[in-house]
């Protein structure tokens, strides 16, 4: 039987690396924007997911406009800042694309900007990530999101490869 090597990293089922501006389908499955373009090609209203195969809407304007999967996102950052010397860009508002994220709703699991912190989110247990303190406390809470996130999406493709091969 054969091994696959386990990446720390999350990567794309249609591209097999790490996601470069991780799209979330309604299904809950994400991929690539620039994957799920190709991966639409000319169909202009439905197209079937890569994994469930359910039927998906393309929504106007193309795959750029399926919600972005800010956990994805921001665990990426998190990875690269590890990496690499910190940079002036900061993650966005996954409802408000051009506002910085500075807060963090512990109820949702998602970044938010001060206007989703005063509708959406009103109500729910928020950290303010201006803080260094809460801001380490967020990014400890996605990195474990990521991480079941991964199992998950692994678990996933090892189901849709076994399906395949039964098919």
């Amino acid at each position: 039987m054969a091994t696959a090597s386990v990446s720390n990293t999350p990567e794309c089922s249609i591209c097999y690396e790490g996601f470069t501006i991780p799209k979330i389908l309604p299904c809950g499955h994400t991929f690539c924007v620039d994957c799920l373009e190709r991966y639409i090609g000319d169909k202009t209203e439905t197209f079937p997911c890569p994994i469930c195969q359910q039927d998906v809407k393309i929504p106007e304007g193309g795959a750029k406009m399926f919600t972005t999967n800010f956990i994805l996102q921001t665990s990426k950052h998190t990875t690269q800042v590890k990496k690499q010397p910190p940079s002036t860009t900061q993650p966005r508002c996954p409802n408000h694309n051009q506002r910085e994220v500075d807060y963090y709703c512990n109820n949702c699991s998602v970044g938010l900007c001060s206007k989703c912190i005063d509708k959406q989110h009103k109500y729910h247990e928020t950290l303010d990530l201006k803080c260094d303190e809460t801001r380490n406390i967020a990014l400890e809470k996605l990195q474990r999101s990521q991480n079941i996130v991964q199992k998950q999406n692994q678990k996933l493709g090892e189901i849709s490869l076994y399906i395949i091969r039964i098919i």
